[in-house]
């Protein structure tokens, strides 16, 4: 926090003691904890609604920006309102999506922040491996921003690369018919 009083300093120095005193500046550093990222419908190359959870571990005040790289993700770029008096803004062309804080928040408190599938933001088309989401984030807040990192707990979800092909045909050309598929996971497929 930037008025955090239990930072103190003092010097023996050899050319002269300094007496303790109170450090006068201090650079907040923020950090959040607690985050996963779900969307509904789970669909491969679909809007989805995405939904966002974190705790902050800082103070949140109206106007600090959540910025979030999708990588892979797709669809129009577009503003929409959400509750509590947050902001979405999603950029297409770099795929970046903002949130902005619309009232004060208590540091410590277990956020959730829903964006709509109306605003338009579609999935990747092969699916995301929870492993390499591409998930990235940055805080720009007052009582403490934060650096670039990973978003971590994403949902998977499974989806097909490129390389699917369908064959069908018969020999004969009349009777029954054959039908190949193949295709390559981007996730583990389960029976059922």
């Amino acid at each position: 926090r930037t008025n955090a009083r239990e930072y103190r300093m003092r010097s023996n120095a050899v050319l002269g003691p300094v007496p303790e005193a109170p450090v006068k500046a201090v650079t907040p550093v923020g950090q959040i904890s607690d985050m996963s990222l779900q969307f509904d419908p789970p669909t491969p190359g679909g809007n989805s609604t995405l939904t966002f959870r974190f705790r902050a571990r800082m103070p949140l005040t109206p106007g600090d920006i959540l910025t979030l790289t999708l990588r892979h993700f797709h669809g129009p770029s577009g503003v929409g309102d959400l509750p509590n008096g947050w902001t979405a803004s999603w950029d297409a062309s770099n795929v970046r999506l903002q949130l902005t804080v619309g009232q004060s928040v208590l540091a410590e408190t277990m956020l959730t922040v829903q964006v709509p599938n109306t605003l338009g933001i579609a999935l990747p088309r092969h699916g995301i491996a929870s492993s390499a989401s591409g998930v990235r984030y940055s805080f720009a807040a007052v009582e403490g921003p934060i650096p670039e990192g990973s978003w971590t707990n994403v949902q998977e979800i499974p989806g097909l690369l490129d390389q699917t092909a369908v064959a069908y045909g018969a020999a004969d050309g009349i009777g029954p018919t054959s039908l190949n598929i193949s295709f390559t996971a981007s996730a583990p497929i389960e029976i059922g």
